[in-house]
C-alpha cells in the first residue's frame, strides 16, 4: 500500500492520485520480479518473500505498515551479486560499477533504478507509467537478441 493511503493523506478527488498510487504497486510486483531474477551463475535467488515480510508479521496491522512504510521510509531490499551487500539506494551503482555495459546486470541495475524512482514516499515524484515504458523499452531494445 503507498504510503500516502497509509498516512491518510491520500487525494481521493484527484484521479491522478490513483494512478501515482498504481505505480507504486506496480514497483512493489517489479522487486518481487527481481528478487526472483537469478543474477549470476553463482546466485540462486533465495525463497520467494512478500515485500517486507522480514520487517513486519505475516498479517501486518495498517500501523505497522505505516511505521516502517512512512515513519522509517523502508523499502525492500535488492538482491546482490556477492549474497551479502543491500543494493537498495545508491549501493547497487557501487556492486555494478565493474560489470561490462553488455552484461544482463546493467539492465537489471537500470531497472533497480526505476523501481527506486517508482516507490518514492512523495507521489508526484513519481515516474509515470509512460516514463517506466520508455525506461524499459529502451533497456529491452539494448539486451534482447538482434536478428541475424
Amino acid at each position: 500500500m503507498p504510503p500516502e493511503l497509509l498516512s491518510s493523506n491520500f487525494r481521493d478527488e484527484d484521479f491522478m492520485s490513483f494512478r501515482r498510487a498504481d505505480i507504486y504497486s506496480l514497483s512493489l510486483v517489479l522487486w518481487e520480479i527481481v528478487s526472483r531474477t537469478q543474477l549470476s551463475d553463482e546466485h540462486i535467488p533465495g525463497a520467494y518473500k512478500l515485500p517486507y515480510e522480514d520487517d513486519v508479521s505475516a498479517e501486518p496491522t495498517l500501523q505497522a505498515m505505516e511505521l516502517i512504510v512512512c515513519q522509517q521510509k523502508m523499502r525492500p531490499a535488492f538482491p546482490s551479486t556477492d549474497g551479502e551487500t543491500n543494493l537498495f539506494g545508491c549501493n547497487f551503482k557501487i556492486i555494478f560499477a565493474e560489470i561490462p555495459a553488455s552484461s544482463g546486470l546493467k539492465s537489471l541495475e537500470r531497472l533497480c533504478k526505476v523501481i527506486t524512482e517508482c516507490w518514492t514516499e512523495e507521489p508526484t515524484w513519481r515516474l509515470s507509467a509512460l516514463k517506466m515504458k520508455k525506461d524499459l523499452s529502451h533497456e529491452y531494445n539494448e539486451v534482447r537478441p538482434q536478428p541475424k
